[in-house]
């Protein structure tokens, strides 16, 4: 109905037509939680590919036949479909739909822009949806949240290649759209929106350090809708693992996927130490019920982390613990 005014934004067509895939599912089974699937296999993939040094912008430059084909790849895809739902999330889904409605509308059987896009959706939702959202699409890479226990936050880019790299001069801003479950509450707090000079970090600071001195865990991005990882302190970490059983209510199954993907993920970069990954999938793993999609991600990091040690003296150990880990399923 509406085609891309040119390949430089492949990504309208392509992010949104894996985005819609599960939109049709979870409308048709919503039983199946077609989103835990999508952070497992989708989003999980756009974090993995684009935390690279060799990964580009969503929207990217084109001016021959051989770049055209050089990006059909998993940012356009996997990536262009995270940061729809983390749009759609942030505005909410009836809105989202309203504003693309009004966008097939005054597009039909014409060409379109990102902008354009932008511009419908901020016209129904009185939101600056293109200030929001424009660094997602025109920057490379993502960030990553890293607390302290006093409540402070420091915002960085994540990088697969590790914590003592030093970033090479480049200053990237992302609105970072934050949400919040806690301990003890069925409300989900937020969204606060930080990351740029003017925004809602001190707001966000003032929650976390009443939830830290409270000893309450708090997990940040609910239902991994935000494209960005968070890196918890150790103590964070450690009341975290209580939240890890799906016997606690107040946590989704998406919601504990995306502490294992995060935690792995620091651990491996450096950013923070692997105990704390392997004390949450013991948490985690103290339990017969079988979601598939939160297995899947910690056996494929636990896989991982095998191929390491494989050499190494403790290995014989490591083999223990893993058979207590998957002993239940």
């Amino acid at each position: 109905l509406v085609t891309m005014d040119w390949w430089k934004q492949l990504w309208l067509n392509e992010g949104f037509a894996r985005f819609m895939e599960f939109v049709a599912i979870n409308h048709l089974f919503p039983e199946w939680d077609a989103w835990t699937e999508f952070v497992q296999s989708v989003y999980g993939l756009a974090l993995s590919l684009d935390a690279m040094d060799s990964s580009h912008p969503v929207e990217v430059d084109v001016g021959t036949s051989e770049e055209i084909s050089e990006i059909f790849d998993a940012i356009s895809y996997a990536k262009g479909a995270s940061i729809i739902r983390m749009c759609s999330s942030y505005l909410g889904f009836e809105t989202f739909m309203e504003g693309l409605q009004l966008y097939l509308k005054r597009h039909a059987y014409g060409n379109a822009t990102t902008r354009d896009l932008w511009s419908a959706l901020s016209e129904v939702s009185n939101t600056d949806v293109g200030s929001l959202m424009s660094s997602w699409t025109s920057q490379v890479g993502f960030p990553l949240i890293l607390l302290e226990d006093d409540g402070r936050i420091s915002i960085k880019r994540y990088r697969a290649h590790g914590a003592n790299n030093e970033d090479d001069g480049e200053a990237l801003l992302w609105p970072i759209p934050v949400t919040a479950i806690v301990e003890g509450d069925s409300k989900v707090y937020g969204p606060w929106v930080v990351g740029l000079h003017d925004d809602d970090s001190l707001t966000l600071t003032r929650n976390l350090k009443e939830w830290d001195l409270d000893g309450k865990w708090f997990k940040l991005n609910v239902s991994q809708t935000g494209f960005y990882r968070v890196g918890y302190t150790s103590n964070q970490w450690r009341r975290l693992a209580k939240a890890m059983p799906p016997s606690v209510e107040s946590i989704s199954a998406a919601d504990r996927l995306g502490l294992l993907s995060d935690s792995f993920a620091m651990g491996k970069a450096g950013y923070s130490c692997i105990t704390d990954s392997l004390r949450l999938a013991h948490s985690y793993s103290e339990h017969d019920i079988a979601e598939y999609a939160v297995w899947q991600e910690l056996a494929e990091n636990l896989l991982s982390l095998a191929s390491l040690y494989r050499s190494e003296p403790f290995y014989d150990k490591f083999q223990k613990m893993l058979r207590t880990i998957f002993i239940k399923q």
